[in-house]
């Protein structure tokens, strides 16, 4: 099966995942539309040897050239000449070209689909053009239940919509366990510094959470709103118990998470959170706002709480239960935890995404 891939640019869990799929014996041919995106940590994401790779602009993805772009990525489609097309998003014009050359060659068209209803204010004009684009796929490949009920919003039959779960380097997570700690709890944030993430409200509510416990917070990261709350956390007098650890590579990230007692993403908008799945691999509880698109799939009662991502009280006390809970019982959900991740792990998603695409061409009469 040769498979070609139109991807925004390079990212270190979708690196894994391409891996995987090129190790299960399919030819896979990434189309990066673009080197890097300035919303990334780091500005060069890693591109794997075992998957042929191609790019369609040097520059990021923020001032990709449209049009030149759309042009290219049609020529590279046709120089790949895949089996089945999948296309990763719908945002950006070299997306509809390549839905558009799909169609025109009778490919079958796959759609990555990862946004959700909640994610940002929906126009009604935007949504129907979205909806003619995601019905003209064939099938649609998501990560979860926020996901496809989205996507049936759109229009897209249930039957059309397979689960292929969010992936993540596992290994390199499952390598660190959390010990937990006596007397005090540490909590954590990993991400950007943005206004999406909600990071005073987490500010205000960790205030809260200061009058009654003992506890830490520790915020990995940086970015425009850096400077911001360094002064609120003057304001709050919080100086002794907040810690900023600055950007952070993978492995770095997995250190921090394993040396905390708890994740905190309180986001008002998030696709996913696959810091979330990160926190689980490394054996600690995760507290999740209803606005991340991982909320519905990864919060239990074994594994986290969830919270509104507007209620500043809620959110300290979910921090609060996590302070009060004895270590066996935190242990007990790291457990759950681990058992939970491992079930994202790039082998797993690659093996579901490959029996899927073998359904679509034999049911189109073209397997090989």
């Amino acid at each position: 099966m040769h498979v070609t891939i139109l991807h925004p640019h390079p990212i270190h869990s979708k690196d894994v995942l391409f891996t995987a799929l090129a190790l299960l014996g399919i030819e896979v041919d990434i189309v990066f539309a673009a080197r890097f995106s300035i919303l990334r940590t780091a500005s060069e994401q890693p591109v794997g040897s075992s998957y042929r790779s191609f790019f369609l602009s040097e520059g990021s993805f923020e001032s990709l050239p449209q049009v030149r772009t759309a042009m290219r990525a049609v020529k590279v489609f046709e120089e790949c000449c895949p089996d089945v097309v999948i296309i990763c998003g719908y945002s950006y014009l070299p997306t509809w070209t390549v839905l558009a050359w799909a169609k025109a060659c009778r490919k079958p068209v796959v759609l990555w689909f990862q946004s959700n209803v909640f994610d940002h204010p929906r126009l009604r004009v935007k949504e129907a053009i979205k909806s003619v684009f995601v019905r003209a796929c064939d099938v649609a490949h998501v990560y979860g239940k926020s996901n496809r009920e989205y996507l049936e919003r759109l229009g897209v039959k249930h039957s059309a919509i397979f689960e292929k779960k969010a992936t993540m380097d596992c290994e390199m997570f499952l390598a660190k366990r959390a010990s937990f700690h006596k007397g005090f709890r540490r909590f954590v944030y990993v991400g950007r510094f943005a206004q999406e993430k909600n990071l005073p409200r987490l500010l205000e509510a960790f205030c809260i959470l200061r009058d009654t416990e003992h506890a830490e917070l520790v915020l990995v990261g940086h970015g425009p709103e850096e400077a911001a709350l360094r002064s609120k956390v003057r304001v709050l007098n919080l100086d002794d118990s907040i810690t900023f650890a600055g950007a952070k590579t993978q492995v770095e990230v997995s250190q921090a998470l394993a040396e905390c007692d708890c994740l905190v993403l309180p986001s008002l908008s998030e696709p996913w959170g696959l810091v979330a799945n990160e926190a689980l691999c490394t054996g600690i509880p995760i507290i999740v706002s209803d606005r991340c698109g991982c909320a519905a799939d990864l919060v239990t009662q074994d594994t986290g709480w969830l919270v509104e991502a507007e209620d500043t009280q809620k959110l300290a006390e979910a921090m609060a239960a996590v302070c009060r809970l004895p270590i066996q019982h935190l242990e007990k959900m790291g457990e759950a935890a681990v058992k939970m991740a491992c079930d994202y792990s790039p082998e797993a998603c690659a093996h579901r995404i490959i029996g899927n695409l073998e359904d679509i061409l034999q049911s189109k009469g073209t397997a090989r």
